[in-house]
């Protein structure tokens, strides 16, 4: 009787134990996390891949090409603090997916050119991760043809990186899988970046779910921790999403083998993930983005109002699936419209607010 006491006791104490909860110590760092997530490969290949670069063709975060005029609108300053890790552009939403709409794929259908040295490597890793999106969304993915305008022209680069959204581009825009690259869990992260996504920890609210540790993080890599504005941002929903194929790893950019980023609730979760699937939070997102609900017609639904400008004024935008734009008579000749409205006085501080 008395050993059946001390078992039913013990019981709750064995099931009740978990991470300690980080106090800004070591001793309650959490050790030996998993280095394997897309991320961290991605991150150690372009580490050792791609040297020498001057600042203007440096990536941001990692593996994103920014485009012209997202280079004026990225804060990548560095920084050493949560409150002044922001970036502020007015191209991104929730979930660190593009907010103007020129720069999603408004037929739905994304033309992929492969180039021989890709080719040669294979291109099952390639498809294989376009079907993980056509199977979950209403996006199409198909080889390149004559006449399109624009596509995603995959080539053998140095490391792994893409531009984020659709970029206007002569004659396509690069997505890199240069060596070590080319498996599907890498290619479907770039072609997400291609999509429209941002990474995951770069949301205005991550400081809700994660906590830097900016004293882990080597010198000079500490803007490419920087988040987006909460001002700046078109509401797409979407739960904070630890385990996204976008998410980074916990030790990215560590100068001494400690995470950089850890979750406070329980610093022992592996962030990111090493698999090659979407789960329940990317595929919400990529169909709210896409407007996927909407099978057929001209116009998806309008994006959210913006923030006020300067002038006092805030915009939305919703794009023409028809390729022809004939069902869309107002879209411009990226097939986007875009509704502009004054502001309320108290929502702005602009010249135009008086």
């Amino acid at each position: 009787m008395k050993v059946l006491v001390l078992i039913v006791i013990s019981l709750p104490i064995a099931y009740c134990r978990h991470a300690p909860l980080f106090d800004g110590t070591d001793a309650t760092l959490p050790k030996n996390l998993k280095k394997d997530s897309v991320m961290d490969k991605i991150e150690k290949i372009n580490r050792d891949q791609i040297k020498g670069r001057g600042k203007k063709d440096q990536l941001f975060e990692i593996d994103m090409k920014l485009s012209s005029s997202l280079k004026e609108a990225v804060n990548t300053k560095n920084t050493s603090r949560s409150d002044n890790a922001k970036v502020k552009v007015e191209s991104v939403t929730r979930r660190t997916g593009v907010r103007r709409r020129s720069q999603v794929w408004t037929t739905r259908v994304i033309p992929l050119e492969i180039t021989k040295p890709v080719a040669d490597d294979g291109e099952k890793n390639i498809w294989d991760a376009t079907k993980e999106i056509e199977k979950n969304s209403c996006l199409k993915f198909r080889r390149k043809k004559s006449g399109d305008k624009n596509w995603i022209k995959i080539i053998k680069g140095e490391g792994c990186s893409s531009f984020v959204g659709r970029v206007n581009i002569k004659d396509g825009q690069p997505l890199s899988l240069g060596e070590g690259c080319n498996d599907k869990a890498v290619a479907l992260h770039e072609i997400l970046h291609a999509v429209g996504f941002y990474h995951e920890q770069s949301r205005t609210d991550r400081d809700d779910y994660i906590n830097i540790l900016w004293e882990n993080i080597y010198e000079g890599a500490e803007g490419q921790f920087n988040k987006i504005g909460a001002e700046e941002m078109d509401m797409v929903g979407g739960t904070y999403d630890y385990n996204s194929i976008m998410h980074y790893g916990n030790n990215v950019f560590s100068k001494n083998d400690k995470p950089t980023m850890i979750a406070i609730k329980d610093p022992s979760k592996v962030l990111g993930t090493k698999g090659a699937k979407l789960n329940a939070v990317d595929i919400l997102q990529i169909n709210n983005l896409y407007n996927c609900k909407t099978k057929s017609g001209s116009w998806s639904d309008w994006s959210d109002w913006g923030p006020c400008d300067l002038g006092c004024e805030r915009k939305r935008e919703r794009f023409c699936f028809d390729k022809s734009k004939k069902g869309c008579p107002k879209a411009d000749e990226n097939g986007i419209e875009t509704e502009r409205s004054k502001c309320e006085k108290d929502e702005c501080n602009g010249k135009g607010c008086q």
